[in-house]
């Protein structure tokens, strides 16, 4: 372990003189030895301890995660940090105590599920059999956003034209910019298609839409009109295929590919890094 600043071994000192009074000796040397890792930590990124943030604390949590260690070894780190903290804030080194409403992780025991390569292959030559041109256009066009992007559904149904930006899809939340994910060769071939089909219908409500989704009826396809056409090929093929599972199998993939958790995270949204890891098998 790196050897600490002046100022945060000072800080150490005075914590192990507080919690000498209050903890037995294993559970001291817990303590002391998880706060004196954040200050390490914290050092790495050239940040004192005033100067944290939350956000900081988040970043140590993922990186912990990221090193293997185990959920009940974080939740345990979660319980020192609010001690160390409220001790911190007590003394007027902090002004928050960021980890006081800092959640406990939970074990998430489903595995996500996600196609193999055969059944994506097989759902994708399935959606070549469409026999209408702008169905098949606007269906595969569904498919590879969900395959190749890993939107939720609810993302792709809020998808406007303006929403393909210099080779990356962006997802907005409420007129703010979530997060972009670079649009592959092949998705932006279907989107292409798509959009070809999509500015030759003869239609008002479909002119006058921002929408990048359509229906026959609608000039923005929802969450649920998505959920059935890609249902609709389960019965047709013989395996379950949802939205979601077409979403984890996106995260799968970049696994596979070696493509680092921290940008899987970024792409995909997820809020937490624990989410990213239910992609990496044991």
């Amino acid at each position: 372990m790196n050897p600490l600043w002046p100022e945060n071994e000072s800080y150490i000192e005075e914590y192990a003189q507080e919690i000498k009074q209050r903890k037995e000796g294993s559970t001291v040397k817990l303590y002391l030895s998880e706060a004196k890792h954040y200050l390490i930590w914290l050092q790495q990124k050239k940040k004192s301890f005033h100067e944290m943030t939350k956000e900081d604390l988040l970043e140590c949590r993922e990186d912990m995660l990221l090193k293997g260690r185990k959920i009940t070894t974080v939740n345990k780190w979660i319980s020192v940090m609010s001690s160390f903290l409220k001790w911190a804030k007590g003394r007027g080194y902090l002004t928050t105590n960021f980890a006081e409403h800092l959640r406990f992780l939970e074990e998430k025991k489903d595995k996500p599920k996600w196609l193999s390569m055969e059944q994506e292959m097989l759902l994708l030559k399935q959606a070549e059999q469409e026999r209408s041109s702008l169905k098949k256009a606007r269906n595969e066009a569904l498919i590879y956003v969900l395959l190749y992007a890993g939107l939720r559904v609810e993302e792709v149904s809020d998808l406007l034209l303006d929403s393909i930006d210099q080779g990356e899809l962006v997802v907005m939340e409420e007129d703010v910019e979530k997060r972009r994910i670079p649009i592959d060769l092949g998705l932006q071939v279907k989107l292409l298609d798509w959009l070809k089909y999509r500015s030759q219908s003869m239609k008002v409500f479909h002119q006058e839409s921002s929408s990048l989704f359509v229906t026959e009826r609608s000039g923005n396809m929802q969450p649920r009109s998505i959920q059935f056409v890609v249902e609709g090929y389960s019965d047709k093929l013989g395996f379950t295929v949802t939205c979601q599972i077409l979403r984890h199998t996106f995260c799968r993939r970049l696994v596979e590919k070696g493509v680092p958790l921290q940008t899987i995270k970024q792409w995909a949204g997820h809020k937490s890094i624990q989410s990213t890891l239910r992609y990496v098998e044991e």
